[in-house]
């Protein structure tokens, strides 16, 4: 018998780094042992907006550089079939990179100075 459950916090939110470990099954009372359970993650789409800019241009150079800094730290985190977006605003919104699983193409956009893709 195969039974899927959706785990999640008193909130409604997911529980991050889930384990098998985690899954006890008891049937009538009695720990079960002869059980498998395999945990599955859903992919995930994230939205990045990157803000860039302001009156300091010395501000906004380390602004720049902390903002790709975490957003290349968040693609680290993502799964292989989870999507990233990724928009910049200074004066306007600006598109990146639409909804992609392409980890190279989004690594390149955050590794560029942010002022020559505007």
């Amino acid at each position: 018998m195969t039974l899927k459950l959706l785990v999640q916090d008193p909130n409604g939110y997911f529980i991050p780094d889930i384990r098998r470990e985690n899954f006890v099954v008891y049937e009538n009372g009695v720990r079960q042992g002869n059980l498998s359970v395999a945990v599955e993650h859903a992919a995930v789409s994230v939205g990045l907006l990157m803000e860039h800019g302001g009156r300091f241009p010395e501000l906004n150079r380390d602004l720049t550089a902390e903002v790709s800094r975490a957003g290349y730290q968040l693609l680290e985190d993502l799964g292989s079939q989870d999507q990233a977006a990724v928009w910049t605003y200074m004066d306007s919104v600006s598109e990146l990179a639409d909804f992609t699983s392409n980890r190279q193409s989004l690594e390149q956009i955050l590794r560029k100075p942010i002022f020559t893709m505007l």
